[in-house]
């Protein structure tokens, strides 16, 4: 997969996106968390671009006694 495409968030993204959410924030906030939503958002890309194949859910994992630590 490819998110190459997805924009940087601006400022402004960042202030709208707070509102929505009923969060106060000002400009110089918002500039100051916006490298941060950038990482975080190109962390995320990286965790789905990872193939996953046949690994189950892991609510199908069934642990057994001798899995567990002493």
């Amino acid at each position: 997969m490819d998110f190459a495409n997805r924009p940087s968030p601006t400022p402004d993204a960042v202030i709208r996106a707070a509102n929505a959410t009923a969060l106060a924030l000002d400009r110089t906030r918002a500039e100051a968390v916006q490298p941060w939503l950038s990482t975080i958002y190109s962390a995320l890309d990286s965790l789905k671009a990872v193939d996953l194949g046949e690994t189950p859910p892991s609510f199908a994992f069934k642990s057994r006694k001798s899995d567990r630590a002493s």
